[in-house]
């Protein structure tokens, strides 16, 4: 009788640990759900730190999985997943996807890399605001201006500025002094073709917000 109901209880036990085991991923997955969720709600645009953020969820609880299956497999014979639960779990799998995808359609802003001359012959056909960004790679301050630039422009549903390498090879120089751009960073709006106004300089979101209104 004892025998019986020890059985019981250590087959009982096994369930219990392959109910543990099996939902491990279905946790991982709702997880980075729920992250994806939040992210859609905070005014931040989208990077590849974003979809880290978000699979790490998942990738640390498929990795606990396999851990645990692997040490427990002499103890738990055969961990059985379903059609039910392969189906679910490549569902979820596909939401994932397609919710990075709309989060980076949604929170992202382009940033298009040309050298002025490209960039000037567009002011010139554009009836609509042209926002261009004057920089250089070895500039440190226009290096941390461009999440701040990115942040705003986002926040104004502006989502395509361009970025101008004052460094880059071929650049027309000539052309650049004629716009009179001799500090970065740098930020001008032009409108039909004539510069509207700029921004000189670091800034903080705010700030940088309120300029582009």
């Amino acid at each position: 009788m004892r025998e019986g109901f020890s059985k019981q209880n250590e087959s009982d036990d096994i369930l219990t640990l392959k109910k543990y085991i099996l939902s491990l991923p279905l946790l991982g997955l709702i997880s980075s759900i729920g992250i994806l969720c939040i992210q859609f709600l905070i005014d931040k645009p989208w990077s590849i730190y974003s979809l880290l953020l978000n699979v790490i969820p998942l990738i640390f609880m498929l990795i606990l999985f396999c851990v645990i299956t692997f040490f427990c497999k002499k103890k738990v014979s055969c961990i059985d997943l379903t059609k039910k639960r392969i189906v679910l779990y490549t569902i979820l799998f596909v939401l994932i996807a397609f919710l990075n995808i709309g989060l980076y359609r949604v929170k992202n802003v382009d940033i298009l890399k040309y050298s002025f001359d490209t960039v000037y012959q567009h002011i010139e056909e554009s009836d609509n605001r042209v926002y261009v960004v004057f920089g250089s790679k070895t500039c440190l301050y226009c290096e941390n201006m461009q999440e701040i630039y990115k942040s705003a422009f986002l926040e104004n549903k502006i989502n395509s500025y361009y970025y101008v390498d004052l460094l880059y090879e071929g650049q027309n120089d000539d052309l650049i002094k004629k716009q009179n751009v001799s500090e970065i960073p740098l930020l001008v709006i032009y409108h039909n073709g004539e510069e509207e106004k700029r921004l000189v300089g670091t800034a903080v979101e705010d700030q940088v917000s309120q300029f582009l209104h």
